[in-house]
C-alpha cells in the first residue's frame, strides 16, 4: 500500500488516511468485535489508496468506488469475513442515513458529498433488502465506528490489534490484485 496516500488528509476530514484507519480498527477493538471485524475496520478505506484517481476524486464529482476495489483488492488475502464488510460498508452509509434520521448529522461535509455521488439514502426496501445480506450488520457496525470523534491516542493501541491479523485472515499470496481486476458489478446502486 502506498505508505505516502496513506499519510494524506482522509478527504476534507482533516485526518489522515492512516489516523482514521488505525482509530476504526481500536473502536472495533474497544466494543469487542472479532479479530476478522477489526481487520476490516482497519483496511476498510483501503481502496482509496490503490487507485489512480487522485485524492480529490469526490470533490471532481467522481465515486472512486473505493469499497469495492478495496475489497477486490483485499481479496488476494483476506475472505469474505473481512471484505465483506469492506465491500458493504459504503452502502451501510446509505442504510443509517435512510434508518436513523440522527445518523446523517453526524457526517463530515466530505461525508455527504460522497453520499450524494453513491446514490444517497435508500429507499425503504432497499433498507430493507440491505439489512438482510450476510455481513450487513457488520457493515453497520463498521460505519458507525467511522463517524465517532477522532482521537490520536488509539493509535497508540493499535500496533498489537494489527500484529495479529496477517496471522488469522490473510490467504496465502504475494501479489495483489492487477489494477483492471476490479469487478464492475455493484449491488444496490444498480437498483437505486
Amino acid at each position: 500500500m502506498p505508505r505516502a496516500r496513506a499519510s494524506a488528509e482522509y478527504g476534507t476530514d482533516r485526518v489522515t488516511q492512516l489516523a482514521h484507519a488505525l482509530q476504526c480498527a481500536s473502536l472495533a477493538e474497544e466494543a469487542g468485535a472479532g479479530s476478522a471485524l477489526i481487520a476490516a475496520s482497519l483496511l476498510h478505506d483501503v481502496g482509496h489508496l490503490v487507485h489512480d484517481l487522485g485524492g480529490d476524486a469526490a470533490e471532481r464529482g467522481i465515486d472512486d468506488r473505493h469499497e469495492m476495489r478495496g475489497r477486490d483488492w483485499l481479496g488476494k488475502w483476506f475472505g469474505e469475513d473481512v471484505t465483506g464488510p469492506v465491500r458493504l460498508h459504503v452502502d451501510a452509509k446509505r442504510y443509517l442515513t435512510a434508518a436513523d434520521p440522527a445518523y446523517f448529522a453526524i457526517l463530515s461535509p466530505g461525508s455527504v458529498q460522497s453520499l450524494a455521488l453513491q446514490g444517497g439514502p435508500f429507499p425503504t426496501p432497499l433498507a430493507e433488502r440491505f439489512i438482510a445480506l450476510p455481513h450487513a450488520a457488520a457493515a453497520v457496525k463498521l460505519r458507525r465506528w467511522t463517524r465517532l470523534p477522532r482521537s490520536p491516542e488509539r493509535r497508540r493501541r493499535i500496533s498489537r490489534i494489527s500484529a495479529g491479523i496477517s496471522k488469522r485472515h490473510c490467504a496465502a499470496s504475494a501479489e495483489p490484485p492487477a489494477a483492471g481486476a476490479m469487478s464492475r458489478k455493484r449491488r444496490f446502486r444498480v437498483l437505486a
